[in-house]
């Protein structure tokens, strides 16, 4: 098995904390401190971040640096219902389209969401949401709908992590999961989507109450750093 290159595993690490809200929004960064942290050049910690800042992840300025990107409201609206385009087309189709083996398969994905380690680890939770969301997008065979949803995975991902405490996030993916198999185990479309639609949108507007909704602020950080950081 061929060894992961550097870069790769220095953009997996910086990526992984930034979605989990360890490096948050505003966080200042710079090419010579993940020298020091990951033992790396500075020629392969410039790859990492570059593929960062090609994902929006971070924001590259001349002669300043990086900057973690910041999370906004407008963020919260445009994921969540980018996710519902996506994600109500691929549960109905699924239901007409899926097999007892998909069925099978899914069933896995929420056999390891019900483990007690998983259930004690926001990370691996949200692991098993991935898998399943791109489970049911496999079913269709849409590969360029599952390339288009991976990053707003991700960044449903950052957001609850900013806003919502484990014990809030843990419990509402494992029933969003469990949810979604039980309708697609009965094959009807329309229950399907509405299952994905209510899902979705009952998550969108719960983060948005917890922040100042009106035209005016819709770009407003939902994060504030503190002072010094």
């Amino acid at each position: 098995m061929e060894k992961p290159k550097l870069s790769d595993l220095v953009y997996d690490r910086i990526r992984f904390d930034i979605i989990q809200g360890a490096l948050p929004p505003g966080r200042d960064l710079t090419e010579q401190e993940f020298c020091r942290l990951y033992e790396a050049t500075l020629a392969t910690v410039r790859v990492a971040l570059i593929r960062l800042a090609h994902e929006g992840l971070i924001l590259t300025a001349p002669r300043k640096g990086y900057t973690v990107s910041r999370v906004t409201i407008r963020d919260i609206q445009e994921v969540f219902d980018f996710r519902l385009l996506i994600e109500l087309a691929a549960a109905g189709m699924a239901a007409e389209m899926i097999t007892a083996d998909d069925i099978r398969s899914l069933e896995t994905i929420a056999r390891d969401a019900a483990k007690p380690e998983v259930n004690r680890s926001r990370p691996a939770m949200f692991e098993a949401d991935r898998r399943f969301r791109l489970a049911v997008l496999g079913i269709t065979g849409n590969r360029r709908a599952a390339d288009a949803l991976a990053p707003m995975l991700d960044w449903s991902e950052r957001i609850l992590s900013l806003l919502w405490p484990d014990d809030a996030i843990i419990p509402r993916l494992r029933g969003g999961i469990d949810g979604a198999l039980a309708v697609l185990r009965g094959g009807e479309k329309k229950k399907a989507e509405a299952q994905a639609y209510v899902y979705l949108t009952d998550l969108r507007d719960e983060l948005l109450g917890q922040v100042m909704v009106s035209e005016p602020v819709l770009d407003l950080d939902i994060y504030q750093p503190a002072p010094g950081r």
